[in-house]
């Protein structure tokens, strides 16, 4: 019964860890209320009513306090590298912005002298709007909902040249279709477009390698933790409590804006080998 309950309690969200945890400490007392003394083995070893409670409430109070960490450690190292990458993202985003707005500017100003105030404002707003909220979620989607860490180098390429279409498209969108009659020609931000398209296709390759390696990190936190949640399982069943040793590691696989520290984990794991 208590590796069941530690199975489903380590694999469990927060709130279901108190709900079950309560439900079997309901059961336990139960157990206890229908139990005297308990006697086993040749030499009747006797587990009083009374131990049989106190142990049964320290391993649960143990496994409740224990999940808990984990899970708060879990969830701060998916918030971190979750911002991590859209700041990465966002840095890609500015440099092709300042280069995108840069060669335009110069075009229009050597084309079209003062004229080019109202086309120049419509497409820098949208451009620091509408079009790097779009390019963001593009990218966003790619990090939550895409397996790409093992894509080999020309899947890599491959896949940046998707994500580069993705973003034409979006561009197209957001430009040319609601391109107003009193701007400047559109075809200039196309051939600027064109211009610079090498390069937003390595923006694009830089953004994905980006993603890539900071899915690994993550993938990397997520195993590490599962490995210890499973082996302070089988320790808690073979052996009670935990190591007050281990205890001062359990709250220190994560570091706050560093990531997994490897070292306090092979620690920690060291300390409950059996």
């Amino acid at each position: 019964m208590l590796k069941t309950a530690l199975d489903f309690i380590q694999n469990s969200s927060s709130v279901n860890v108190g709900i079950v945890s309560i439900a079997i400490i309901v059961i336990v007392k139960i157990i206890i209320k229908k139990m005297d003394n308990f006697k086993a083995g040749k030499d009747g070893i006797e587990l009083s009513k009374e131990t049989f409670q106190k142990d049964n409430r320290t391993v649960m109070v143990e496994i409740m306090n224990f999940t808990w960490k984990i899970n708060s450690e879990l969830t701060e190292g998916e918030q971190f590298y979750k911002k991590l990458i859209r700041r990465e993202i966002k840095d890609q985003f500015y440099w092709y912005s300042n280069v995108m707005k840069t060669e335009y500017l110069g075009l229009l100003k050597e084309k079209y002298g003062q004229d080019y105030r109202l086309t120049y404002s419509s497409f820098t707003a949208t451009l620091d709007g509408q079009c790097y909220m779009k390019m963001l979620q593009i990218f966003m989607d790619l990090y939550e909902h895409n397996h790409i860490t093992q894509l080999s180098e020309p899947e890599l390429r491959n896949k940046a040249s998707e994500l580069y279409q993705q973003c034409t498209i979006v561009f197209k969108e957001l430009f040319m279709e609601p391109w107003l009659e009193e701007m400047c020609d559109y075809e200039d931000l196309k051939a600027t477009c064109q211009k610079l398209s090498p390069k937003v296709e390595e923006m694009c390759y830089k953004s994905l390698i980006s993603v890539r390696d900071t899915l690994k990190q993550l993938y990397a936190l997520r195993t590490a933790l599962q490995n210890v949640r499973n082996q302070t399982s089988c320790w808690i069943i073979e052996k009670g409590l935990l190591p007050p040793e281990a205890e001062s590691l359990a709250e220190n696989f994560f570091e706050p804006n560093k990531g997994l520290n490897v070292d306090n984990v092979n620690k920690y794991l060291k300390l409950i080998e059996l």
